[in-house]
């Protein structure tokens, strides 16, 4: 099932942990964080290591900015995320008059549950339109010598331009490649690249092979198991944590990699 990413910013930290137990009861969502200001918020969306997001719960009455501000600091987005409005005044929605693009909904403060559902769904159809009217060939702007991609033939007979930092890790899969992102999973056509050539493919020292059967970023490196025969990889944020096997022949060059980025002692 594909999982939509969503952030919340809410300074309540009661409010906050609510929202997000209601929100992790649902299936096709997934965490990427919560943020108790708008600041700390737009910094991680900005982050060139973090991924479009697809939802933000956003509280309108932050302290340091209200919900129109901070919509206003994002409506330029190469990737624009469905906004769904928590607010204690819904009077107030002519604020956002001017943020049709961005905003998919305003839940009372005092949430229902049923209320949110709607809305969320709303959200989600909204943002599945969108994915099915883009382009084929899927990219958004970026520094290409600063975050690189490559394009991968993946089955349906489409072509897919993924950038390296949204790879999470490659898995071997009898004669097809999976490519793990946070958002999904793609599946390589049939014989048309053998996991073995997938770092002379990329040309980028964040991937390292580290078993027969895997190959990952290890920009995306959470942490690993002090007998080295398992390392977690995690996206940005508080996203799904995926453990990786070691393989034997591949330890000592996981133990110099690590060593290099000072996480292991020397």
């Amino acid at each position: 099932m594909k999982k939509f990413s969503f952030i919340i910013i809410e300074d309540i930290e009661l409010q906050r942990r609510f929202l997000s137990d209601l929100l992790k009861k649902r299936m096709d969502l997934r965490s990427a964080g919560e943020f108790e200001s708008a600041e700390d918020a737009y910094e991680f969306l900005t982050h060139p290591d973090v991924p479009p997001i697809d939802l933000i719960f956003l509280d309108n009455s932050l302290p340091e900015c209200s919900g129109a501000d901070f919509l206003n600091s994002i409506k330029n987005f190469a990737h624009l995320p469905r906004v769904i409005v928590i607010t204690a005044y819904p009077e107030k929605a002519f604020e956002f008059l001017n943020f049709a693009e961005l905003i998919a909904g305003f839940v009372p403060k005092v949430i229902d549950k049923n209320r949110l559902n709607a809305v969320i769904d709303k959200a989600i159809n909204k943002i599945k339109e969108r994915n099915e009217a883009a382009p084929r060939i899927l990219s958004r702007p970026s520094d290409a010598e600063a975050n690189p991609a490559t394009v991968f033939d993946i089955t349906g007979k489409e072509k897919i331009r993924l950038f390296h930092t949204e790879i999470l890790y490659f898995e071997a899969a009898g004669g097809q490649i999976k490519i793990i992102t946070p958002e999904r999973t793609y599946l390589t056509n049939r014989d048309r690249i053998a996991l073995k050539n997938v770092p002379d493919l990329l040309q980028n020292p964040d991937f390292a092979r580290v078993h027969d059967s895997f190959i990952v970023n290890f920009r995306h490196y959470h942490s690993h198991k002090t007998s080295l025969d398992t390392l977690k990889i995690r996206p940005p944020g508080q996203g799904e944590i995926h453990e990786i096997s070691i393989g034997p022949k591949y330890r000592d060059a996981v133990k110099k990699i690590l060593h290099a980025k000072n996480l292991l002692p020397a």
